[in-house]
């Protein structure tokens, strides 16, 4: 089956420590405008010279996650900003919630997860 690509979604949510995958909390779902997220791994080639001239088979090397998510600004993207400033806190008088953003500490990390769902594997 092949996926469509205006079915696909983008999952967030805070790390504990950095490159760690989070566990026991919820991700959120991050309503995006367009996104451009690949996989990239190289092959490297060995140069040994083997008694019978056949070409070493190639190994996988390093995995390269890039790409860009654009997004319109909506309330969803708090997380996003706390990752860009740092600092975030809020304050309901009444009906009324004040958000703001300060430059701080940054957050450990942000776990992006790009989800497939038309597909039936994992």
């Amino acid at each position: 089956m092949q996926q469509q690509g205006s079915n696909v979604k983008l999952l967030i949510a805070n790390e504990e420590s950095y490159k760690t995958v989070p566990s026991g909390q919820a991700a959120v779902y991050l309503p995006f405008v367009s996104e451009g997220l690949r996989l990239n791994r190289n092959l490297i080639s060995s140069r040994t010279i083997r008694s019978d001239r056949n070409p070493q088979q190639p190994t996988r090397g390093n995995v390269e996650v890039s790409g860009d998510i654009t997004i319109e600004l909506a309330p969803q993207h708090g997380r996003l900003l706390r990752h860009a400033f740092g600092h975030y806190g809020y304050a309901a008088t009444g009906e009324v919630t004040t958000h703001t953003f300060k430059v701080g500490s940054l957050p450990a990390g942000l776990t992006i997860e790009k989800q497939f769902p038309d597909l039936s594997t994992p």
